[in-house]
Formats: structure tokens, C-alpha cells, sequence
């Protein structure tokens, strides 16, 4: 017998691994129904079309940093999950999807893939914002600060460990200034006799 919200949540499982290797325009639906293994159709009966499909996925990430994410302040929160849930214009958008429960893993698996599955959000939620130029709801430049350097900090931990830049710059900052070569061209001319 086939469950409805197990395919529900296999789909948006499987356009979320998409979308973190492909972006949004890379996003297929033909794609998303192959990979798993699920007729194209029923991605049209739950959520319409490709777009109620990303508001899905987005909806979810966004579930997830703000039930999970200890690096986003409370403003930070109530800000995406308010905007999001604007954003979500069809009601079958806002269907809670809770992913399949980690408790076949062990404690230490189940830790590792909560980590990697909120590097994921904040990843697809930092690309979802830098992609909009209109926000319906109003964030202080101090929250507006905190909600992006917590998602930078999720989505890309490598950098928050070593400041890169500084890193840089102290490095050429030491390097000795050089004049740069000069060339010149001469122009050479034939002559036939």
C-alpha cells in the first residue's frame, strides 16, 4: 500500500539534493520524479507545479534552521520563518514535512547528518535570499547581520573556521611590491626588392 506523505516527503528529500547540486534553475521535475523512482505526475498532484515543489523544499529548510539552528538569533528566526511563510502562497506549500527520522543510526551518525542536513538549509536558504530583491517583512541591520553571517556559518563552516580574506591579505600585505616588466613592441618592416 502506498503512502502519500512518504512520497510527499521523498520527493521534497530528493529536490533538496538537486537543488544543492543544481541551484534552482537546474531544478527539473523530470528529474526529480526519476531519482525517485516516482511517477512525474504525482509531483503535479502535491504540489502543482515546479514552483510549489521549491516553495516545499524551501519551506522545509526553513523549518529546520528554525527548530535546529542555535547560530541564528530569535529575530533571525522569526524573520524567515514569517517571510517564508508569506512567500508560500498555496496552502499545500505549508504543509509541515518532517524528513524521515535518523533513529536506525547511531548517536554519533545521527549528529553528523543533523549538522550536514543544516549545512544544507542554510545553504539553500542563503541562495533563496541573495536571489530575492523584495522582502515583505522588515529586519533591523543588526538581525539583517546576524541572519547572514548564521547562514554563512551553516552553509559554508569551512570558511568560518579560517578567515580567509585576512588570511590573504596579510600574505600579500608582506609580499615585497615589484615593478611590473615593461614590454614594448618594435615594429618590423620587410622590404622586397
Amino acid at each position: 500500500m502506498r503512502n502519500p506523505e512518504q512520497t510527499r516527503i521523498k520527493l521534497v528529500a530528493t529536490a533538496t539534493q538537486l537543488l544543492l547540486t543544481k541551484g534552482r534553475e537546474g531544478l527539473r521535475v523530470d528529474e526529480v520524479a526519476a531519482t525517485a523512482c516516482v511517477n512525474k505526475r504525482m509531483i503535479y498532484h502535491y504540489f502543482k507545479n515546479k514552483e510549489g515543489l521549491y516553495q516545499a523544499v524551501l519551506q522545509s529548510q526553513v523549518e529546520l534552521l528554525v527548530d535546529s539552528a542555535d547560530v541564528l538569533s530569535p529575530n533571525a528566526k522569526a524573520f524567515l520563518a514569517e517571510h517564508f511563510s508569506l512567500r508560500a502562497n498555496k496552502p499545500d506549500a505549508r504543509k509541515t514535512l518532517k524528513p524521515e527520522s535518523d533513529a536506525s543510526s547511531g548517536v554519533e551518525g545521527s549528529a553528523a547528518i543533523t549538522q550536514q542536513r543544516l549545512q544544507d538549509a542554510g545553504l539553500i536558504v542563503l541562495r533563496a535570499l541573495l536571489g530575492q530583491r523584495h522582502f515583505t517583512v522588515r529586519l533591523n541591520s543588526a538581525d539583517w547581520a546576524s541572519l547572514a553571517q548564521g547562514l554563512m556559518a551553516l552553509a559554508l563552516p569551512q570558511l568560518s573556521a579560517v578567515d580567509e580574506a585576512a588570511v590573504i591579505a596579510k600574505t600579500l600585505g608582506k609580499r615585497p611590491l615589484t615593478e611590473k616588466p615593461r614590454y614594448t613592441l618594435q615594429a618590423q618592416h620587410r622590404f622586397s626588392e
